[in-house]
């Protein structure tokens, strides 16, 4: 009876457990979500990867119009936990991804993360805005919605954490839509300086993603629902004392066209 009831606990944990975090891979690009961390790497153990990608939600804050932050609100994400919806296969354009959907509560509304991953490239447009993507590369969605707001809010801040090998340096000139940054060793992220309002329809708001060391931010609109997107190339992988053989292929062609296209104005 003792096994029988241990057997039971375990499967139950894992029962429990099962829809808390998130793995696939697509083309040697792995991606694992745990509570508010998404980790990537071109190596499936990644945690043993020196080189792979780690984006943190760090928080969400509701500001006044003088960018001073709200206190006291009831902001449930830095100890947010995520369930995640069934993986789908999805098609846009020409372009085909799996998306998973992790969602939390936050200011008693939703915070959704979509976690997209490439099986086949392309060029996405966006209110003008266009991205190249590759296979393998990933896309993260965030989304907020029905959250209540203080009466003194003006916008909300989106604060994230994100590390490569390398401090970020940008790669797009000034004055273009969208953002990209070295991650170092063949790593990018591309920020978009768009976000979406989600009404009957959907309209579109200009964004300035602003960076110090490893610190992204952005202010985006209360109120509506919003979309806010940013694309990841992953580096090339490293494990302990060398690089990861079966790593290393699928890397640097994203990167170069992302710099060749900033450097054309043809990538915003």
């Amino acid at each position: 009876m003792m096994k029988l009831s241990l057997a039971v606990l375990v499967l139950c944990v894992a029962a429990c457990t099962a829809d808390t975090s998130y793995k696939v891979n697509i083309n040697n690009t792995y991606v694992e979500f745990m509570t508010k961390s998404l980790m990537a790497s071109k190596q499936s153990d990644i945690s043993k990867d020196e080189n792979k990608l780690t984006v943190m939600f760090a928080d969400l804050q509701q500001v006044k119009a003088d960018n001073a932050p709200i206190a006291g609100l009831n902001n449930t994400l830095p100890a947010a936990m995520f369930t995640f919806e069934d993986e789908t296969d999805e098609t846009s354009g020409d372009i085909t991804f799996k998306r998973r959907v992790g969602n939390a509560s936050v200011f008693e509304g939703t915070f959704k993360v979509y976690i997209e991953l490439f099986t086949k490239g392309g060029n996405i447009t966006m209110d003008g805005e266009t991205t190249t993507v590759m296979e393998g590369g990933v896309r993260v969605v965030v989304e907020m919605a029905a959250m209540t707001f203080a009466e003194d809010a003006a916008t909300l801040k989106l604060m994230l954490n994100i590390k490569g090998p390398a401090t970020p340096a940008m790669l797009t000139p000034a004055g273009t839509d969208g953002v990209a940054y070295n991650l170092g060793e063949g790593g990018a992220v591309r920020l978009s300086k768009k976000v979406m309002i989600i009404t009957q329809g959907a309209s579109y708001q200009s964004v300035t993603p602003m960076m110090s060391g490893n610190d992204f931010s952005f202010s985006l609109p209360k109120g509506s629902s919003v979309k806010y997107s940013f694309f990841l190339q992953l580096s090339k992988a490293k494990m302990g004392g060398g690089d990861d053989p079966s790593a290393a292929a699928a890397v640097t062609p994203l990167l170069v066209t992302w710099v060749v296209a900033a450097a054309c104005k043809l990538l915003f």
